[in-house]
């Protein structure tokens, strides 16, 4: 079985965006990308990981791509949308709401939780707004409870406040 995930581009010429722990899998041997439109594209070099974030920037060969739009957040009750690849379907397009957010590590990381489902795949995954902005980018999900009597799902998404946080921390060549 080949691992999938999902990603979204940040320019027309191929920067991409998906979780840090894609590339981070132990087993690795190499990256490619499937466009919507078919392209089958490999990833030339990896332009940044965070592992603060669970996000990583990669460098795609090719041109033309479709860039999307990141707004800085949401706030909870917010309608939101995951357009993610839970193996072996792609593409598919789940609704829900942003619930909230929770802090890590002393208060240093926050994190956005969402009620649209995401399955495995999905790592990666656009969380876009009610204009099409990317406002998250879809990481785990757990089942949380009473252990054997599961109560609540959690899926967490990296806000694109840390993704624009590592883009402007970058150092530039």
């Amino acid at each position: 079985m080949t691992p999938t995930a999902s990603g979204f581009f940040l320019t027309d010429s191929g920067a991409l965006v998906t979780s840090g722990h894609v590339v981070n899998w132990n087993k690795l041997i190499g990256l490619t990308v499937m466009t919507r439109d078919g392209r089958v594209c490999p990833v030339r070099e990896i332009l940044a990981v965070s592992t603060n974030y669970d996000l990583a920037i990669l460098q795609v060969e090719g041109r033309g791509f479709t860039p999307l739009p990141v707004a800085p957040s949401t706030h909870a009750g917010a309608p939101v949308w995951v357009l993610g690849h839970p193996f072996p379907w792609y593409y598919m397009l789940n609704e829900g709401i942003a619930s909230g957010y929770y802090v890590l590590n002393n208060g240093r990381l926050k994190i956005l939780t969402i009620t649209a489902d995401f399955a495995n795949g999905s790592s990666g995954a656009p969380v876009f707004n009610e204009y099409g902005a990317v406002v998250g980018v879809a990481a785990t999900r757990q089942t949380v409870g009473i252990p054997g009597t599961p109560q609540m799902p959690i899926r967490a998404c990296m806000p694109s406040s840390g993704l624009i946080d590592m883009i402007q921390t970058e150092p530039r060549s």
